[in-house]
């Protein structure tokens, strides 16, 4: 079964893992009415890596657009969603991202590219109006 399709079964039966695995492609940006946790990686286009956990991923991505907080990831600019897996609890969800900054870049890098080869932003259509392309909202 695909898996974007078996992803949405699960979604509409209300199943919820532990652990579910990164998506290739995330089908929408997920809300808080999901009641999930997720750990994330952004990165800037000179890859760049920001490891973070939030409740929220849809809004999160956008803070890290818009570079709504000062820090690291403003700073260097990692704003492109490139890897998320999600949890039904916070503890799991905090456990993963303090695994994860404790590996190797080469090690984050083949997570990253096990589900994801090519770095495509996986949020790239949930906020079209900080699109490239797009005017800046204001």
């Amino acid at each position: 079964m695909h898996l974007l399709l078996h992803f949405h079964l699960l979604f509409e039966l209300n199943y919820v893992s532990p652990i579910t695995p990164c998506l290739h492609q995330a089908p929408y940006p997920p809300t808080m009415d999901d009641k999930f946790y997720y750990a994330y990686i952004i990165a800037s286009r000179s890859r760049t890596l920001y490891i973070g956990i939030t409740s929220d991923l849809s809004k999160r991505v956008f803070q890290h657009k818009r570079k709504t907080y000062e820090g690291f990831s403003a700073t260097y600019n990692c704003n492109r969603l490139i890897w998320f897996e999600r949890f039904g609890d916070v503890t799991q969800a905090i456990q993963r991202e303090k695994q994860l900054k404790g590996w190797s870049r080469l090690k984050k890098i083949r997570l990253i590219e096990s589900h994801n080869p090519t770095w495509e932003n996986l949020s790239a259509e949930w906020h079209p109006s900080l699109s490239p392309t797009s005017p800046h909202p204001s």
